[in-house]
This record gives C-alpha cells, sequence and structure tokens, in this order.
C-alpha cells in the first residue's frame, strides 16, 4: 500500500487538487439544492394567495349575505327580504367555487396541519342551507345567525393566517401577513355593517350589541395597524387614497352617530347604512385583491430567481470544474515532465558529471538546479587546491615538528639543571626565614617587657599624682587649723580684756584666757611647721612626678622603636617565607614545566605522525574529487597538482620566529589537543 511519502509527484498533485475540486463541487450543489428547495417552498407557497383569492371571495359573500340577514332579523322581515333573495345565488356562486378549488388544489395536501381546520369549515358550509331556511322563517334570533356566519369567516380568515405564517421567507411572509390582517380588518367591517344594521333597523341597540360595536371598531384599527407594519409603501399608499375617500367619512360619521346615541333615536335610515357600508367592503375588496396579486407577483418573481440560480449555478459549477480539470491536466502535466527533467539532472550530478546543461525550463526551481551546479563546481575546484595546499603544509608540519621534538629534548635538559639550582636557592631560602623568625620572637619579647616597664611607669605617675593631691587636701586642713589657732587666740585676748575689767573676779578666768591663749599661739607654730613640710613635700612630689614622666616618655619611645623594630623584623620574615613560598612555586613550576615539555615531545611526535597521515588522506581526496567532471575539463586541481608536484621549500621564516618577536599577550589561551587538553592548558 501506498503512502504519502511514496506517491509519485503527479499523484501528489492530483491528490492535492482533489480536495478543494471536491469541496467546491460539495459547495456548488449545495447552492443547487438550496435553490431548487427555496422554489419547491415558493411553489408550495402558492396555494396561498390562490387559496385567499377564492376564499376572500366567498368570505366577501358571506358578509354581504351577513349583513342582509342582520337587517332582515332586525327588522323582523319588514325589510331586505328582496336584498337577501337576490344575494343568495352569489354567496352559492362563491361557495361551488370555493368546493372546486378545494378539490382541484388540496392546501392540505401541502400543509397536512390545516387539513383539521378545513374539514370543520366545510362542515360548516354545509350547514349554510338550514341557517338561512331558519332566517327565512325567522326561527334564528338575530346574534344566533350573525354568529354562524361569523365564526365561518373566522376560520376561513384563520385558514389563510396560518397558511401566510408557514413560510420562513420574509419576501413571501410579510406580504401575506399584511393581506392577511387586512382581511382581518375587512371581516370586521362586515360584522360591524351587520350589527349596525340590525340597530338601525330598530332604531335603537339590542342588549350588549353597543359594546360589541366598541371592541370590534378597537380590533378594527389594531388589524389596520398590523397591515401597515408589513405591507409595502406601495399597498399603504392605495389603502390611504381609499380611506380618504368619501365613501369611508360617510360610513365613519353614521358609525360615530350610533356610537354616540346609547339610547338609540339615530334617526339612520337601515337600507342607506347598509349599501354605504356595502360600498365600503367593496372597496376594501379591490384593495385586498390588489394585495393578494402583489403578493403572488412576488411569488412569482422569487419563483423565477430561484429557477434562475438554479441554471446559474449548475452552470457555473459545471464551467469551473471543467476548466479546472482542464488546468490541472495541463498543470500536472507540465509538472511532471519538469520534475522529470529534474530527477534525470540529479541523476547525472550523483553519478559525478558537473558539467553545465541549459534548461528549457526557467522556474525557480530550475535555477535553482543551475546555480547549484555552478557552486558544487566552484566547490569542487577550491576543495582540489585545498587538498593540494593540505598535502603540501602537512610535509612541512612534519618537518617542523621534528625539529621541534630536538629543541625541546635540548630544553628539557636546561630544565633539568634549572630545577637541580632551585633546590639550592629554596634550601637557604628556608634557613633565612628561619632565623628571621627567631628574630622576630625575640623582638615580641622586648617588646612585651617595654611596653610592662611603660605600664609600670604609668603607676607610679598615676600614684604620685594621688599624692600630691593629698598633700594638697593635708594643706587645706592646715590652714584650718591655723585659722582656728587664729580665732581662738583672738578670743583669749577678748576674754582676758573682759577678766581685766572685772578686777579680781575676772582673775582666775584671766589665767584660762591666758593659758588658752598660749596653746592657741602654740597650735598655730605647729601649724605653720607643718605647712612648710608639706610645701616642701608636694615640691619634692611635683620634681618626682616630672622625673616619673620623664622615665615614661623614655619608655615609650622605647616601646615605638621595638615596635617599629618588630614591623620590620615581620614585614623581612613574612617577605622570606613568600620569598620561601615563591622559590617552591618556581621549582614546582620548573618541574611541571620539565614535565610538560617531556609531553610535549611525545606529543611533537605524534603530530608529526599525524601529519604524514594527514598527507596520505589528502591524496585520497584528491582521487575523490577527480571522481567528478567539469565541463568535460581536467579540474582546476587536477592541473595544481601537475603544476606543485614537487613541493615548495618553506621560507626560512618560520611561524615562531614572528611569535617570538611579537608582544605578548596579557592572558595568553592555552593551546587545546583532542588528546591531551589537559597537558597543553598547563603548558599554557
Amino acid at each position: 500500500m501506498k503512502t504519502p511519502n511514496t506517491l509519485s509527484f503527479s499523484a501528489k498533485l492530483i491528490a492535492i487538487l482533489i480536495v478543494p475540486l471536491v469541496a467546491f463541487i460539495v459547495v456548488t450543489g449545495y447552492l443547487i439544492y438550496s435553490s431548487y428547495t427555496e422554489k419547491q417552498d415558493i411553489e408550495q407557497l402558492k396555494v396561498l394567495p390562490e387559496f385567499s383569492v377564492s376564499a376572500s371571495a366567498l368570505v366577501h359573500e358571506l358578509q354581504i349575505e351577513r349583513g342582509l340577514s342582520a337587517g332582515y332579523l332586525g327588522s323582523k322581515g319588514e325589510k331586505f327580504s328582496n336584498q337577501l333573495s337576490s344575494h343568495t345565488p352569489n354567496t352559492d356562486e362563491r361557495l361551488a367555487e370555493f368546493n372546486t378549488y378545494i378539490a382541484s388544489n388540496d392546501p392540505a395536501a401541502f400543509h397536512p396541519s390545516i387539513r383539521g381546520t378545513l374539514e370543520h369549515i366545510k362542515s360548516e358550509l354545509s350547514k349554510l342551507p338550514t341557517v338561512r331556511s331558519n332566517i327565512r322563517n325567522q326561527s334564528i334570533s338575530l346574534a344566533e345567525g350573525v354568529s354562524y356566519f361569523t365564526k365561518l369567516n373566522a376560520d376561513v380568515l384563520n385558514l389563510i393566517v396560518t397558511l401566510s405564517i408557514k413560510s420562513d421567507n420574509m419576501a413571501i411572509s410579510r406580504p401575506a401577513l399584511a393581506s392577511a390582517n387586512f382581511m382581518l380588518a375587512k371581516e370586521l367591517s362586515g360584522i360591524i355593517r351587520a350589527v349596525l344594521t340590525g340597530a338601525f333597523s330598530n332604531d335603537k341597540f339590542a342588549p350588549g350589541m353597543r359594546d360589541k360595536l366598541l371592541t370590534l371598531a378597537a380590533k378594527q384599527e389594531n388589524y389596520f395597524t398590523d397591515f401597515k407594519r408589513f405591507a409595502d409603501n406601495k399597498s399603504i399608499d392605495i389603502f390611504n387614497k381609499q380611506e380618504n375617500s368619501p365613501v369611508f367619512s360617510e360610513t365613519s360619521k353614521m358609525r360615530e352617530t350610533a356610537r354616540n346615541n346609547i339610547g338609540g333615536g339615530f334617526g339612520i335610515d337601515a337600507n342607506h347604512w347598509f349599501q354605504a357600508q356595502t360600498n365600503k367592503i367593496n372597496i376594501l375588496k379591490k384593495v385586498e385583491d390588489e394585495l393578494t396579486q402583489t403578493t403572488l407577483r412576488k411569488m412569482e418573481a422569487l419563483s423565477a430567481a430561484a429557477s434562475k440560480a438554479i441554471w446559474l449555478n449548475s452552470i457555473i459549477g459545471l464551467a469551473v470544474i471543467v476548466l479546472t480539470l482542464f488546468m490541472s491536466t495541463s498543470l500536472i502535466r507540465r509538472l511532471s515532465l519538469e520534475s522529470k527533467t529534474m530527477t534525470n539532472a540529479l541523476e547525472e550530478i550523483s553519478s559525478g558529471n558537473l558539467t553545465e546543461r541549459d534548461y528549457k525550463y526557467k522556474t525557480p526551481s530550475f535555477t535553482a538546479l543551475t546555480s547549484m551546479q555552478r557552486k558544487l563546481i566552484d566547490v569542487n575546484t577550491a576543495i582540489g587546491e585545498v587538498t593540494h595546499t593540505v598535502r603540501s603544509s602537512s610535509k612541512e608540519i612534519a618537518q617542523s615538528n621534528m625539529s621541534l621534538a630536538q629543541r625541546a629534548e635540548e630544553q628539557g635538559r636546561n630544565l633539568e639543571n634549572t630545577a637541580s639550582a632551585m633546590k639550592q636557592i629554596t634550601a637557604t631560602v628556608r634557613l633565612n626565614a628561619e632565623k628571621l623568625q627567631q628574630g622576630n620572637q625575640l623582638s615580641a619579647e622586648a617588646h612585651k617587657h617595654a611596653n610592662d616597664g611603660q605600664e609600670i611607669v604609668k603607676k607610679a605617675v598615676s600614684a604620685m599624682a594621688e599624692i600630691n593631691e593629698d598633700s594638697k587636701k593635708i594643706e587645706e586642713i592646715i590652714n584650718v587649723i591655723d585659722e582656728i589657732a587664729f580665732q581662738t587666740n583672738l578670743l583669749a585676748l577678748n576674754a582676758a580684756v573682759e577678766a581685766a575689767r572685772a578686777g579680781e573676779q575676772g582673775r582666775g578666768f584671766a589665767v584660762v584666757a591666758s593659758e588658752v591663749r598660749n596653746l592657741a599661739q602654740r597650735s598655730a607654730n605647729a601649724a605653720q611647721e607643718i605647712k612648710a613640710l608639706i610645701e616642701e613635700s608636694v615640691r619634692k612630689v611635683e620634681s618626682g612626678s616630672t622625673l616619673v614622666n620623664t622615665s615614661g616618655e623614655s619608655l615609650g619611645q622605647i616601646v615605638g622603636a621595638v615596635t617599629k623594630v618588630s614591623k620590620v623584623i615581620a614585614e623581612v620574615t613574612s617577605a622570606g617565607e613568600e620569598q620561601s613560598v615563591g622559590v617552591g612555586q618556581i621549582n614546582q613550576s620548573v618541574l611541571k614545566l620539565d614535565e610538560v615539555n617531556q609531553q610535549n615531545t611525545v606529543m611533537v611526535e605524534e603530530v608529526a605522525v599525524s601529519s604524514r597521515i594527514l598527507e596520505e588522506q589528502a591524496k585520497e581526496l584528491e582521487q575523490l574529487i577527480s571522481f567528478y567532471k567539469v565541463n568535460s575539463e581536467p579540474s582546476s586541481h587536477e592541473v595544481q597538482s601537475a603544476t606543485h608536484s614537487q613541493p615548495e621549500r618553506r621560507s626560512a621564516n618560520r611561524p615562531w620566529d614572528d611569535a617570538e618577536k611579537a608582544p605578548k599577550k596579557e592572558n595568553p589561551e592555552p593551546a587545546k589537543s583532542s588528546n591531551d587538553d589537559q597537558v597543553w592548558k598547563s603548558f599554557g
């Protein structure tokens, strides 16, 4: 079973065209079917205006007979007897036409839902002779007689309305609904004629007839409003023109007179009213016939349009299908030839023939094919040239790699000597670093002792300051004692004066005062001596404080000097350690460089082998390229091979000579190798 991927190019084109062609056929068929269905619906709906003509003619005569019967019954047989007798044949004639139409064009055959209503109408029409006989004998009331005709007319008109709403086509249903509403309004005019004929015959309304008149007038106005809503402007203009006629004005005045005189006494002749209202109904009948004819003409036009659409869609669809098949066949034939030519050209290319051809087809595909051939020729030529260049270069690379391997071995020996010297330097640097570490420790101890001495001096200065403060306080106390002695001496002097004044009685008191004065004097002298001693102590303490402060400053300078020495020793120690680490790293790098150099030597030898392999592969590639034929001439790479049969001598200036002269990059990228990337990264 063939799949879409295995189908031929022509089969794929046919498959692509089938889908839109089938879709077009389906759409065209649907349009034709829709037009045919619409035509069938219109043919069925044509029953409506034809039935309306026959039914409305019967209803019109029944309306007149209803009015005459109402006048006859209302006047107790005194009026309208002759008119009723002469009109009965007209009704019978329309009834016969109606029955004939029903027999030959049964509406129920197209609309089964109305069969029950139609049978009911036939049954009621069969009662017409009996009702007429009862009216002649006046064995039936006015209300019963009018009710029979009214119900019969209502059934017929409702059947017309039912047929009007069967269509979904608004172009048909709107005029049909307009005609139906107009017929209902005309029917109410007949009922109003019958009601007022009876009222004018008796010169008063029968019970309930006035209210019925008002109801009928309101319903009629609603029907006329609906008629104007569905009818076209031409039909409305016809009705408006007749509505303004003298007959309409006269009947409206008589109806207003009857409506305004509730108790009777109208003063209107019943025959005159009947004739005037009949004339109005006849005018309405003409408008009704015009509406029916308008509906029928629209149906004929729609039916003709549907037939035209059927033929037009059929012709267009057939023409498009034939044209599509013709163009598709031509296109498929041409595309098949192009595809075959394209296939042959590709087979020639696959067989190695790149000779340019002038294709008769100038489509983008063949333009692209020609461009591809030219590009393949250019690529083939370029590959041949590159292959020869690669072959020659690989020889020189192999020679250069051998020379590089020799220099790498010599560099390895130099690196071994350098590594031995670096080991000795490393040992010396480590010894210096250890000595500097010891000096740094001794400097730290001296710095600690200097700091301790400075702290002791600070404490001595603080103690001397406290002694100085205490001496000042003692001096203040001595001043107080001196002041007390002075006051005591003064009091003793005053006491001696008072004792002298007292004479003999104050002699004992004078002795005491003298002793107190002596004691005060001695206290003052002692206080002066103590004060002198204290002042001398304060001077000595201040001198000691000055000396201690000087010692503290000297110790501070010593501490600063020791600190600087410690920092210098620490920096020298750190530098020595860094130097030791650096020398160790240099030593490791030299060892690593020696290892990498050994690996490079091995890799250079491998590259030399790869170069020889590359040279052999270049020879094979030249043989493969020679498979293609280009314009029946030897390819350019073959010419190049003949021209460069002897390898060229490369310039004495090697690439690495320029590399040594060129400025070094800050961050050179490591060389890459598929064999050992990590080695080359370390080397970089």
